[in-house]
């Protein structure tokens, strides 16, 4: 029996080919009796020429649902792109990646459904721009959650060599009957392909959504690095987050040992971030040294006021 949110893990053989993976849990006597709180598919390359890496643009704070259908994080009758709370921020940045794919190098995957008979649609915005990127439209109009890929090429307008350092986040607006209507997103993500694979940068999720009015530490997206499994590792850690109110707070990335549930002797490894924005925000640390096997977990602090943070990683850069 688990009380408390626990990290725990298993291996399979995939399906040659592409195929679409979806969790699923036994049934249980009360509904609540189990909760998930994060699940992720790990893939370990070695001597890899190639690979496909997933960067999140999308986190909740949601309690958790039996509901396939209202297992929503965002939803809007908004006509134009509007930021979404639950919308994680990118940053580009492609010299952290070896050779991009020249053609379909990226794609916009979303989860995304309707109500009440609304039409809508779903796209990457370039935040720095105020613009969206036209390629990555994709059409939505099933009131049952559904996959909607756009595939785009390197160098998209809003999203090419000039746009180095912009901020994007997946967005949706409804079309038609939005009056009684509305579009839902489940989640988001950006895929990159790369060639020739050299360097990269992969992303641990560290803690889901929290919108907070006191200093807590987030175990419920607990993450395991091996640093023998990255050449050269180095990390950093990320949020996107804004203060509610006039008071800067901290969140903290922390390292656990090999602790699967819990918080005690966890330590700071990498500096507090300072939320000082009362728009979201973007924030890095600088790098640090990836030690052998740890886990790790986020620290929030609010010293007054409020703190949203939609999501914090941890981004571990390779390099050959």
């Amino acid at each position: 029996t688990i009380s408390d949110w626990t990290r725990i893990t298993g291996t399979f053989t995939p399906t040659p080919g592409a195929n679409q993976y979806q969790l699923r849990i036994q049934a249980t006597p009360n509904e609540g009796d189990l909760q998930i709180s994060t699940a992720r598919l790990i893939i370990k390359q070695n001597q890899a020429t190639k690979t496909r890496i997933y960067i999140p643009l999308s986190s909740t704070s949601i309690t958790a649902t039996s509901s396939e259908i209202d297992g929503f994080i965002d939803e809007t009758s908004a006509q134009t792109y509007q930021e979404l709370s639950s919308s994680s921020v990118y940053q580009r940045n492609t010299s952290v990646f070896s050779q991009i794919n020249e053609f379909n190098a990226w794609e916009l995957e979303s989860i995304v459904a309707t109500t009440n008979g609304a039409r809508g649609r779903v796209a990457l915005f370039n935040q720095s721009v105020g613009r969206f990127v036209a390629r990555t439209e994709g059409q939505i109009n099933s009131i049952n959650p559904v996959v909607v890929k756009s595939v785009f090429d390197e160098g998209e307008t809003e999203f090419g060599a000039t746009n180095e350092n912009n901020f994007y986040q997946v967005t949706v607006r409804c079309e038609q009957n939005c009056t009684t209507g509305k579009i839902r997103l489940y989640k988001a993500g950006l895929w990159v392909n790369l060639n020739s694979l050299t360097k990269g940068e992969v992303y641990y999720r560290t803690a889901n959504g929290n919108q907070t009015m006191a200093s807590l530490i987030d175990m419920t997206s607990r993450s395991r690095v091996v640093a023998a499994d990255f050449s050269n590792p180095l990390g950093l850690f990320q949020v996107a987050a804004k203060k509610i109110g006039s008071t800067d707070g901290q969140i903290t990335l922390l390292k656990n040992g090999s602790q699967e549930t819990g918080s005690a002797g966890a330590s700071a490894i990498s500096t507090p971030l300072v939320i000082s924005t009362t728009s979201k925000g973007h924030y890095r640390s600088s790098t640090f040294a990836i030690p052998a096997d740890e886990t790790y977990i986020t620290d929030i602090a609010v010293t007054a006021d409020t703190i949203q943070a939609v999501d914090s990683f941890l981004v571990i850069r390779f390099n050959k």
